[in-house]
């Protein structure tokens, strides 16, 4: 299982993260999620749902967010991009005491 790596970790749980391609949003789709942030949100959210169903995790062990189209995934190393792909990023995360 996923989360089996993660055994003994604080707070493990499974986090999804929405991007939107660099394409404009018709007028529908803004009315319904506002932006490219609203849209990767409600993204992540779906999939969220569907890996939160299919491995039986609780509420405790999923997040998401959206970034949208202008935030890579490496803002550090990479700076903002306009990438023309939309997808779900989804990383193993817990938390861990700063020493």
């Amino acid at each position: 299982m996923i989360m089996r790596g993660l055994e003994g970790k604080s707070n493990a749980r499974l986090r999804f993260i929405g991007f939107t391609g660099n394409e404009s949003m018709d007028r529908r789709t803004a009315m319904v999620y506002g932006d490219d942030i609203g849209l990767s949100t409600a993204r992540a959210r779906r999939v969220m749902d569907l890996v939160k169903k299919e491995l039986n995790l609780s509420d405790k062990q999923v997040e998401h967010e959206g970034r949208g189209s202008v935030q890579s995934d490496d803002v550090v190393n990479q700076g903002f991009t306009n990438t023309g792909a939309s997808y779900v990023l989804i990383e193993a995360v817990y938390d861990d005491l700063a020493t």
